[in-house]
């Protein structure tokens, strides 16, 4: 799965300059100029970092990272700006970025912090989807595959076995996998619920 990476900056140029060099890295990348459109993209695509600007015209960087870390904490973001004082530097960290890098841009370095999150977070992801179900089956693993292209994107999944087949383990690790992984995992007993009440809910 390519290790996707939002370009949130004002400045066109800057985002297609940054999205060129990412993409001929490997990386997928998805830009936005506009900062108050940013949570829908977040909302409709997994993203694995965010590179966001400081100073933007309608919502500036430091108040858009408070806002995204709230709805998606787990998400790094790394800002760059062409204003980087201390106080600016000071209340990105406070606020949750990873790191802060000036303008003109020290690509080497960045590439190599992108790499080495990449390789951090791919790696928890392993770790997340091997200790929870653990098989030599082949027919499982094929479930397993199914289970990691699904788990980032929004799709409704249905879970369909027999009594102890591992419906509910699946189901975790579903959640585990996927954007909404920090908020809370909820398991309902259907069969307990009477059909009424159940259509009510809809």
């Amino acid at each position: 799965m390519p290790f996707t990476i939002l370009i949130i900056d004002d400045e066109h140029e800057v985002c297609l300059s940054l999205s060129e060099v990412l993409t001929s890295k490997g990386y997928n990348t998805l830009f936005q100029e506009n900062p108050l459109k940013v949570m829908a993209v977040l909302n409709k695509n997994k993203i694995d970092l965010i590179i966001m600007d400081i100073k933007m015209p309608q919502l500036n960087g430091i108040d858009l990272l408070k806002i995204i870390k709230k709805e998606l904490i787990h998400i790094p973001i790394i800002i760059i700006s062409g204003y980087a004082t201390v106080d600016n530097a000071v209340k990105a960290m406070k606020y949750g970025a990873i790191n802060l890098y000036t303008k003109p841009l020290e690509l080497p370095e960045l590439l190599s912090e992108i790499e080495q999150l990449s390789k951090n977070i791919q790696n928890k992801q392993n770790n997340i989807y091997e200790s929870k179900i653990i098989t030599h089956n082949k027919e499982m693993h094929k479930i397993l595959d199914l289970m990691k292209k699904a788990a980032p994107t929004d799709a409704p999944v249905l879970i369909t076995g027999e009594s102890g087949t591992g419906k509910e383990l699946i189901a975790s690790s579903l959640h585990n996998l996927s954007q909404r992984k920090n908020k809370p995992y909820v398991t309902i007993n259907c069969a307990a619920i009477p059909d009424s009440l159940l259509e009510s809910e809809r």
